[in-house]
């Protein structure tokens, strides 16, 4: 086994989708992590179009950061989300990281990609909760918040703490224990 086999050989076994792609976009070379990621055999996927499977809304800035790498006079590298067609015609998010740097064995740039798609998804999970909240918490007649762990920090305060505490909520967060002025002393501890 040569140099060159032997080294295919380990990109196979790789979890991410290593490809080469020529100054157009099209796919010279896959890994065999391709089928993991996407469903494509790696011979399905060359000569395909790079940008021609990326989601409509995602191409421009795709295009853009990939014609960047190949205009630069220097080395240099650049990372980019973005959604790719399955096989399957799903949309799978990947991250990945492209370089200028040529890889004359295969004659194009090599780009990395790891799917992403379950961060994407607990990511807009997580926005969508916080906005839930932040409706119950600013329509809530009762006072929510949340201290540190030591309670020397405020980390959230809805807007009833004025109305039920008669304090600024400006004033809490500046002297988080504070509110203890509105609690009996016996209650304090």
């Amino acid at each position: 086994m040569n140099d060159l086999e032997t080294q295919t050989a380990l990109l196979d076994h790789t979890q991410d989708k290593v490809v080469v792609v020529d100054e157009a976009g099209t796919y010279q070379y896959v890994n065999a992590a391709v089928e993991r990621v996407l469903g494509y055999t790696p011979e399905e996927f060359v000569g395909m179009s790079a940008f021609e499977c990326m989601h409509p809304d995602d191409r421009a800035e795709m295009r853009a950061a990939f014609e960047q790498l190949i205009e630069a006079d220097a080395e240099t590298e650049a990372t980019v989300e973005y959604r790719h067609r399955a096989k399957d015609g799903s949309w799978v998010w990947v991250e990945s990281r492209l370089s200028n740097r040529s890889a004359s064995a295969f004659d194009g740039y090599v780009v990395t990609s790891r799917d992403i798609t379950a961060r994407k998804r607990a990511e807009r999970n997580r926005r969508e909760t916080e906005q839930w909240l932040e409706e119950l918490a600013a329509h809530a007649d009762d006072v929510l918040w949340m201290f540190s762990a030591d309670w020397s920090e405020l980390l959230f305060v809805n807007d009833a703490f004025e109305d039920v505490w008669g304090q600024s909520t400006d004033a809490v967060r500046a002297e988080p224990l504070r509110f203890l002025d509105g609690v009996h002393p016996d209650d304090r501890p």
